[in-house]
């Protein structure tokens, strides 16, 4: 096929990649318990890669038997465009809407019959204490941590973010050498 667009391609891959990722998480985290958000990211984020490849090597058996190498080059500009959309999304978008207390505030006040809360029951909500227990009841749901001998032990030395830390790192080093 000699009009075919390699660039074209790598971006309707991504893209109908994100899109999927992005209504697997909107369907999925509204039957999820709160706590196993972090799991069910990394999930779904691993569901989607598979039906990427899995999509690209379709496209290679019927559209791509012209250019043996292309189909390398494709899975891998567009799995990794696939995967900066989804970071930056969960980052920039859904990351702060789950975290920031602000946020979580108005949502909890949405929820209560009335939408009201005594300046003491805030505190009691968003003390210290409440919310290094909630942050730590997430980690340990979500395999990340668990609590022996009254100490917190990490379990997965290989997470997603670690990995994202690692190449950040990285990233600073060569700027740093330019």
């Amino acid at each position: 096929m000699t009009d075919f667009s390699f660039d074209l391609a790598i971006i309707i891959c991504s893209g109908i990649s994100f899109l999927i990722f992005f209504i697997l998480q909107v369907i999925v985290f509204r039957m999820v318990h709160p706590e196993a958000v972090l799991r069910w990211i990394m999930n779904i984020f691993m569901i989607v890669s598979i039906v990427h490849l899995s999509t690209l090597a379709i496209v290679y058996h019927y559209l791509l038997l012209d250019y043996p190498g292309g189909v390398l080059l494709m899975a891998g500009v567009s799995y990794f465009i696939f995967g900066l959309l989804a970071f930056v999304y969960i980052l920039c978008v859904f990351g702060p809407s789950e975290t920031s207390i602000r946020i979580r505030l108005v949502r909890e006040l949405q929820d209560i019959k009335g939408g009201r809360l005594t300046h003491d029951d805030l505190l009691k909500r968003y003390n210290g204490r409440l919310i290094l227990e909630r942050r730590l009841q997430r980690l340990s749901y979500a395999g990340e941590i668990i609590e022996r001998q009254g100490k917190y032990v990490l379990i997965n030395q290989s997470n997603a973010f670690f990995m994202i830390d690692a190449v950040a790192g990285l990233i600073q080093k060569v700027l740093k050498k330019s």
